[in-house]
């Protein structure tokens, strides 16, 4: 299954839903890994996640959870300290504020 071009997350079978889920927060942390301390490349990283999430309808509530609350978080798997979380927490509240 190709996950980058996915639009469709109601024709997932739960376990193919994980596997998407799993997938987002893997690609995210590893960009914001690479990113790392040039705020440009963060919002870059913060910018394709939120696309990705609103090609697949996802919402406000479910991407933060996923950026920043579930255990482990895209920011706790991208081994942000405090200080880097909360900047690249602040940028995705300011990128996707618009969001539902």
């Amino acid at each position: 299954m190709d996950y980058e071009t996915l639009t469709d997350l109601d024709a997932l079978t739960p376990d193919q839903y994980d596997g998407y889920v799993d997938w987002l927060k893997e690609t995210t942390a590893a960009e914001l890994r690479k990113a790392a301390g040039t705020a440009g490349e963060v919002q870059g990283a913060i910018g394709r996640y939120l696309e990705r999430c609103a090609r697949c309808s996802i919402t406000r509530g479910e991407f933060t959870d996923f950026f920043c609350v579930d255990d482990p978080s895209i920011v706790d798997m991208a081994g942000y300290s405090r200080e880097e979380a909360d900047g690249a927490i602040a940028m995705l509240e300011t990128e996707g504020a618009g969001v539902k």
